[in-house]
């Protein structure tokens, strides 16, 4: 069996859009027709998407469902680490070629660009990554709240841009953002690709320019999320989900511009986080008893979670 209508996906879309795309061409009220027909728990989409983070035998029948091969579709999806002897941890999946924690990667939490949609009409799969919280593109901040409704985009919809509210956010105007605002957003298309890198001046440089994506999303997400419970790269456990993509955008917008103006900004963040002068003669043979003492949780993290 073949779908009666089935365009081909875009090179940097990502699986629910498609899933939509599909919905919408062939006339069905839900996805859930299509997800049936290929095998896939619909109930799967409620929270977890655990199918989007592998390639099981519903995602082969769904790419014999709309006509294209194995190949074709394996873009779309998030798979983990090759091997157990890999450097990354388990919960590590590929991201455009980066093992990213699967805590960072959020296809359940959409978001969209107004333009973007208007444009192209379709979801980008880089949106799915929590650090990407604007489009740099149009330089506007990302929504993941109806702005009639109030209610958070739901990521299963019968239409790509239109809410259940009957809201098209095809036509509403975007929320545009200043340059220092869209640094992290255009870095992140830049490591993956999708944009051409920016050749800075040397009186400009910024430490974080010089990492590979799966090292500037660790670094970003440990500074952010000493000031709130960010999703963390590493595995950690956390309660970002709760976080509306505003409030992301502005814990992920203050953490880089710590490294910027190197290494003023810097040691400006560290004097903030120490509780002052201690003395750091070692008690009990331990030098980090004073480090704890006066870096609190900056030395927990760092020393623990980062390894």
């Amino acid at each position: 069996m073949k779908l009666l209508i089935t365009p081909k996906p875009e090179k940097d879309e990502g699986f629910i859009s498609y899933l939509l795309r599909l919905t919408e061409a062939n006339g069905y009220d839900t996805p859930s027709w299509i997800l049936s027909l290929s095998g896939i728990d619909y109930m799967e989409l409620q929270w977890k998407f655990t199918f989007v983070f592998s390639c099981s035998e519903g995602f082969k029948k769904f790419a014999k469902l709309t006509g294209n091969t194995l190949s074709d579709l394996i873009g779309l999806l998030y798979l983990p680490a090759p091997s157990p002897k890999h450097t990354t941890a388990e919960a590590d999946y590929d991201f455009y070629g980066a093992f990213l924690n699967r805590s960072v990667i959020r296809p359940h939490c959409p978001k969209v660009c107004f333009r973007c949609l208007a444009e192209f009409g379709y979801c980008r799969r880089i949106w799915d990554c929590s650090l990407v919280t604007v489009c740099p593109l149009h330089e506007c901040l990302l929504v993941d709240t109806c702005p009639k409704c109030k209610r958070r985009l739901r990521a299963i919809r019968n239409r790509m841009s239109v809410c259940a509210c009957g809201c098209d956010w095809s036509e509403l105007q975007p929320d545009l953002r200043p340059e220092h605002e869209i640094t992290v957003s255009r870095r992140i298309y830049q490591l993956c690709r999708l944009l051409p890198l920016d050749h800075h001046s040397k009186e400009r440089l910024n430490p974080l320019e010089s990492l590979a994506l799966q090292e500037f999303v660790i670094v970003l997400t440990f500074i952010a999320g000493l000031e709130c419970e960010m999703s963390w790269a590493t595995g950690r456990p956390s309660r970002s989900i709760e976080l509306r993509n505003e409030d992301l955008h502005t814990y992920i917008s203050k953490a880089y511009q710590v490294f910027e103006n190197w290494p003023h900004n810097f040691h400006q963040f560290l004097d903030k986080k120490s509780k002052g002068d201690v003395s750091f003669n070692p008690r009990d043979g331990k030098l980090d008893t004073a480090l704890k003492e006066e870096f609190g949780a900056l030395f927990k993290r760092l020393y623990g979670d980062l390894r």
